[in-house]
């Protein structure tokens, strides 16, 4: 078969009549790397896209993974909380066992010091009798709380842990005026317990009385301890006393 080109329009035409013709022409003009190129693009094409699959594949199970560690994130995150609402109700429980156990130390202290208040002071005081906790008042006692006192004060003064009435050591007459020992009994004193007594004091100091001021228990905290380095208060903390002098004066001067 023979046929003429003369422009390229009957060369396009021949290549649409004869398409098998377009391979052998394309290896004519291309290079070998051109002619290649569209087989390295597809190849390069399956290559992305079968990693991209791989990819995809690998972001689902991470987002599952996440999902789960969320979900477990949740479940500690409750477990934490029904743990801490445990430990909350734990603390508060210890702490309501502690308070009631300062409580029924503090009263058997009371006790203590009212029971044996003579030998707590012997080295000062003598004839020490406890005028209350008791179930009734001589007639001193009652003259001093309902005359010389407002019933504000008896009320504040009645409420002292141990109030005691005591001479002095060196008293040789047996109408030497009296000593009042005024005490606060606590497990642990706190400033609270200092400021208070001493407040006490004055109001039996104003109905005429010698008054030492004390300040009882088994520990200090660091607060009342700087107190009681100025105040004219006597400490005896688990038996042992500090102050004496200076509580001493303080109300003899009175």
């Amino acid at each position: 078969m023979s046929f003429t080109i003369s422009d390229i329009s009957d060369l396009k035409r021949l290549l649409i009549e004869h398409p098998e013709w377009r391979a052998e022409l394309r290896a004519l003009i291309l290079t070998d790397e051109l002619v290649a190129l569209p087989r390295a693009f597809a190849e390069a094409r399956a290559s992305y896209e079968a990693r991209f699959e791989r990819i995809e594949r690998a972001l689902a199970q991470l987002t599952e993974r996440v999902d789960e560690l969320a979900q477990t994130v949740g479940q500690l995150a409750q477990a934490q909380a029904r743990t801490e609402s445990s430990l909350q109700r734990l603390i508060e429980r210890v702490d309501r066992i502690a308070d009631k156990q300062g409580l029924m130390l503090g009263k058997l202290l009371e006790r203590e010091y009212a029971d044996h208040a003579a030998a707590y002071f012997t080295d000062y005081l003598k004839r020490v009798r406890v005028v209350f906790p008791a179930q009734s008042f001589d007639d001193t006692t009652e003259e001093i709380l309902y005359e010389r006192l407002s019933p504000a004060q008896r009320r504040q003064v009645t409420r002292l842990d141990v109030l005691a009435r005591a001479k002095l050591i060196t008293a040789r007459e047996p109408t030497s005026p009296d000593l009042w020992v005024a005490i606060e009994v606590s497990s642990v004193i706190d400033r609270s317990d200092v400021e208070r007594v001493q407040e006490r004091a004055a109001m039996l100091r104003e109905a005429g009385l010698r008054v030492i001021p004390v300040v009882a228990g088994q520990d200090i905290t660091l607060g009342a301890k700087e107190m009681l380095e100025q105040a004219p208060v006597l400490l005896l903390l688990d038996g042992k006393s500090e102050g004496w002098e200076r509580a001493l004066d303080a109300a003899l001067r009175d």
